[in-house]
């Protein structure tokens, strides 16, 4: 586990680290900048009226490394694995 402020160097100014987990059934997104604080924030779960909607759009691709207009890349990065037994 790296401390926040070693995060938080890596950084830039114009960017954030934004991720989310699922743990004992809930959903959590966090923002973390190069300052502050990193932003907590509950998902509930979707109603169904919600997932009817968002199924009925058009799947789309994007790629993993792509080039903002300012020049700077970046990189989607995710992973998803079963919790641990002993974290139940």
């Amino acid at each position: 586990m790296l401390p926040l402020e070693r995060i938080q160097r890596n950084i830039p100014d114009d960017a954030a680290l934004v991720l989310w987990i699922t743990e004992l059934g809930e959903r959590w997104g966090c923002v973390v900048r190069s300052q502050g604080n990193p932003i907590w924030q509950k998902l509930d779960n979707p109603t169904d009226e919600q997932l009817t909607r968002w199924r009925s759009r058009p799947a789309s691709t994007h790629p993993l490394v792509w080039t903002h207009r300012s020049g700077r890349r970046s990189l989607v990065l995710g992973a998803s694995a079963p919790a641990s037994p002993s974290a139940r």
